[in-house]
Parts: C-alpha cells; sequence; structure tokens
C-alpha cells in the first residue's frame, strides 16, 4: 500500500502531502523533500539523468519511490510498502503528477499558497483506492476453486468430441497433447491472478495440480473402458492414457510458471491493503 504521496515544485518545497498511515512519528515534509532534490540533483550531476523514476529500499520493508516530470520540474514521490511492485507505484506517481499537472498548470509559476491544492486529496485518495486488492488465503481458495469448475469444462466435452471423431494416431497425439497443456496451463494463470501474488500463485499451482493430474488420468482411464465397452476404438483410450502419464512430470513446472505469471500481472496492477485497513 502507498502510505504518503508527495509533489515538491522546481523550488525544492512540498507543495502538495497526503499521508494514508502515520509511519513512526510521521513524516517531516521539508526534511523529505530536501532529501528527494538533493538525491535528484546528485543522480543528475553524477549519472546524467533526472527523468527515469528512481526507487530506493528504506528501513522496515518501507520503499522511497519518485519520478521527475521534465516540464514542469515537479518531483512526484510515494514512500510505499516493499511488498508493493515498484512498478505499479511508479505509473501511479505518474498518474497523479499528470493530473496534478493538467489541473493546476497555471498557477505553478505564480506565488501560490500551498493549501490551495488541498482540493487534490480526492482524486488522489480515489485512485489510490480504486487500486487496492486484498489478498491472502480466502483469494488463493477463490483462484483454485475457479480454475478447478474450468478444467471439466473444457476437458469433458473435448475428450467426447474427439472420441467420436476417429482421427488417425497421429492427429489423436498431437490433440491429447495440445489439450493436456491447455487445461493445465491456461486456468493457472487465472488461478495466480486471483490468488494476488506471486508466492500464493504458486500455492495455487501445486494444490490446483493435485487435481488435475489425478483427473486427467481420470478422464484416460475412463476414455479406455469407454473404448473397450463400445468394442472400437480401443487406440483412443490406450494413447490418452499413454499421453497423459508421459507428460504429467512437466505439468506441474508449467503450472508453477503460468501462476507465477498471473500472479506477477496482478502484483503490477493492485496494490497491497494497508496494515490497518483504514485511510486517515
Amino acid at each position: 500500500m502507498i502510505n504518503a504521496v508527495f509533489i515538491i515544485g522546481a523550488s525544492g518545497g512540498c507543495i502538495f502531502y497526503h499521508e494514508f498511515k502515520k509511519l513512526g512519528s510521521g513524516l517531516d515534509q521539508d526534511l523529505v523533500s530536501g532529501f528527494l532534490v538533493a538525491l535528484q540533483n546528485f543522480a543528475k550531476e553524477t549519472f546524467g539523468f533526472e527523468s527515469t523514476p528512481q526507487k530506493l529500499d528504506l528501513a522496515a520493508g518501507v520503499r522511497l519511490v519518485y519520478s521527475l516530470n521534465q516540464e514542469t520540474e515537479l518531483l512526484g514521490a510515494a514512500v510505499s510498502d516493499s511488498i508493493d511492485h515498484p512498478k505499479l507505484v511508479q505509473n501511479l506517481i505518474d498518474q497523479i503528477l499528470n493530473e496534478f499537472i493538467t489541473r493546476f498548470k497555471t498557477k505553478l509559476n505564480k506565488l501560490y499558497e500551498v493549501g490551495q491544492f488541498s482540493g487534490f486529496i480526492e482524486y488522489v485518495e480515489k485512485l489510490i483506492k480504486g487500486k487496492i486488492s486484498k489478498r491472502g488465503p480466502l483469494s488463493c481458495f477463490l483462484g483454485i476453486l475457479i480454475a478447478s469448475l474450468i478444467v471439466p469444462g473444457v476437458f469433458i466435452p473435448s475428450l467426447l468430441l474427439l472420441i467420436r471423431l476417429g482421427v488417425d494416431l497421429t492427429t489423436q497425439i498431437f490433440y491429447l497433447t495440445s489439450l493436456l497443456f491447455i487445461i493445465g496451463g491456461l486456468p493457472q494463470i487465472l488461478a495466480g491472478y486471483i490468488a494476488g501474488n506471486k508466492k500464493l500463485a504458486m500455492m495455487s499451482a501445486v494444490i490446483l495440480s493435485l487435481v488435475i493430474i489425478p483427473f486427467a488420468v481420470l478422464g484416460g482411464l475412463v476414455n479406455l473402458i469407454i473404448a473397450l465397452l463400445t468394442g472400437g476404438a480401443v487406440k483412443i483410450g490406450s494413447q490418452a492414457t499413454f499421453v497423459y502419464l508421459v507428460f504429467m512430470p512437466l505439468i506441474l513446472p508449467e503450472n508453477i510458471a503460468l501462476a507465477y505469471f498471473g500472479g506477477y500481472r496482478r502484483e503490477i496492477k493492485r496494490l497491497n491493503p494497508l496494515t490497518v485497513d483504514t485511510f486517515l
């Protein structure tokens, strides 16, 4: 979660500040502003850049992320929890800066009272609140549940269709193999995304694989039994079971990788809630 937002003017003074959560005894706006300006000047003089968003990890799981707008020389900064993805925080800083410039650009070159920007708090709170997403065991379970419902919904009709097609051996193996990886893969991305982060996503992948792998074997056996009972197309059933068993060792790594990707996508789109889920 973003704990505080700063906008620092070209002169080096803090012209906007809003705190969502008090850190320790509170942040000194002037001290933070001076530190950021000095840090930005140091980067400019030493490395020759000033527009690329920067981040600095602080103590106690807190990160400082800042970005400079070249046109107005306004510096936007946020103090966020280190569990929030810095790319997401940087994007939010840029959105806040751009909206601030759009609203107050005509006033930035004049003498102004900091209080005249207090109405901007409403926009910042709305933006930040809209990006908060709770995650935990419940979201992990929900992702597993939804993905588990998708698997049979895709697998059973596809398997029945394959049995009725009666295609040649090579095509059967291709279809069975493709179906195996599609069923094992796409729901994992969804499960990882719903879970909320990479760690929970990998947990969901392991748990969901425990559902998919036995289901895949069971599906192959059912296919084989149906083929035997109908007195034909024994090859389809035996091939299904064979393909499932051969590719089973690849299912779990594939699931973990795709779920990890789903969790990553959620991390760069949604903030974690405050430790105490209230706004000041």
